[in-house]
């Protein structure tokens, strides 16, 4: 009677040994699955780099303030030097830098004209608004 017990016990613990190592062998698989898995997202991280990742979430490193005065600096004087280029006032600068580089002006498709000061101009009959109306 003892014997029937003995080889039942053994027969379970054996059972219990194999379900065991199956569990093992299962957990194992799905650790190194998991820590593949970890390292392709490390993999990708590193390829991103920081300036990317922080890109993605919407943010950017701190930069100088010395980038922002450059930029609005160059900005300022591209604006001028084109104002002068292509303005009528700019007509001197436009015949400077041609006599400097060896070029002839292009002549002016209109007539410069001088600005009119207020007493210059005709009053076209009417009186001046300080003195009154012309008698």
């Amino acid at each position: 009677m003892t014997q029937p017990i003995v080889d039942n016990v053994r027969h379970n613990a054996h059972d219990a040994w194999a379900a065991t190592e199956d569990l093992r062998a299962g957990a194992k698989a799905s650790f190194l699955d998991r820590l593949e898995q970890v390292a392709r997202l490390a993999r990708v991280v590193r390829a991103f780099g920081f300036d990317d990742l922080l890109m993605r979430v919407g943010l950017q490193r701190r930069q100088s303030p010395l980038v922002a005065v450059g930029a609005f600096s160059l900005g300022a004087l591209f604006g001028a030097g084109l104002t002068l280029a292509v303005t009528p006032v700019g007509f001197d600068v436009r015949a400077a830098l041609a006599k400097r580089f060896g070029k002839t002006p292009k002549a002016e498709t209109s007539a410069r004209v001088d600005p009119v000061t207020v007493d210059e101009r005709p009053n076209n009959g009417a009186g001046d608004i300080a003195r009154g109306p012309a008698s």
